[in-house]
């Protein structure tokens, strides 16, 4: 829920205010990654969100960031996003397995970095879904020392603000709503936040549209 939106307003963020991004050359998906980049900065900047992910498909985005700061002789940096239909996880549940366009990725020999999205309001009932997403790593052998996560808590607006007013407030937001995936977290030491993209509201065909994009 908001993954292709996060991923999106993150893409923005770094080619608009922190430096340049582009497609990795002689990457065997470069056509593709262009068109999903052109895709997903045109479309947001219109105010336009993202359609949903194709289930049982991986889209690779093979991609450099050049950070602005050239004084500082920040050499580029190559970064390969994934991005993959929510409806795909729901395959784990009760001891099931991904479709194996995301199998290779989670069996391969790579360091990963995991963005886990979830709605303000549906939190709770995605509690038990992330707790099984961990379990499937553990399983898989993956270790919380070379495997990264950090758990988002999209459209935060839909509490009535656009921030939150101290760490407690998110701390016991989660820790309420999703306690197996706190315990989880707080076990491995990993990361906690909030986002939303900025404001929303539906057009005449019920259609959610971008207001304002919040960069910060």
């Amino acid at each position: 829920t908001g993954k292709s939106v996060i991923l999106a307003s993150m893409l923005y963020h770094m080619n608009a205010r922190a430096g340049a991004i582009r497609p990795k050359r002689n990457s065997p998906n470069t056509k593709e990654a262009e068109v999903l980049l052109f895709d997903l900065l045109d479309n947001i900047r219109k105010g336009i969100l993202p359609a949903r992910t194709t289930v049982n498909q991986v889209t690779r985005l093979d991609m450099v960031f050049e950070p602005n700061n050239r004084s500082k002789k920040v050499k580029p940096i190559d970064l390969t996003f994934l991005e993959m239909a929510g409806d795909d996880h729901m395959k784990i549940r009760r001891g099931g397995v991904y479709h194996r366009s995301i199998e290779e990725y989670l069996n391969s020999d790579i360091p990963l970095n995991f963005i886990l999205v979830t709605d303000y309001n549906t939190a709770k009932e995605d509690d038990s879904l992330m707790f099984s997403f961990f379990n499937e790593l553990e399983r898989k052998g993956r270790s919380f020392k070379s495997v990264n996560a950090i758990l988002v808590i999209s459209k935060w607006d839909k509490s009535g603000s656009m921030g939150v007013s101290s760490e407690e407030q998110l701390a016991d937001y989660i820790q309420q709503n999703m306690p197996m995936t706190n315990q989880k977290m707080d076990t491995y030491g990993l990361s906690k936040t909030f986002y939303t993209v900025g404001s929303v509201e539906k057009n005449e065909k019920g259609e959610d549209r971008l207001l304002q994009l919040n960069l910060s």
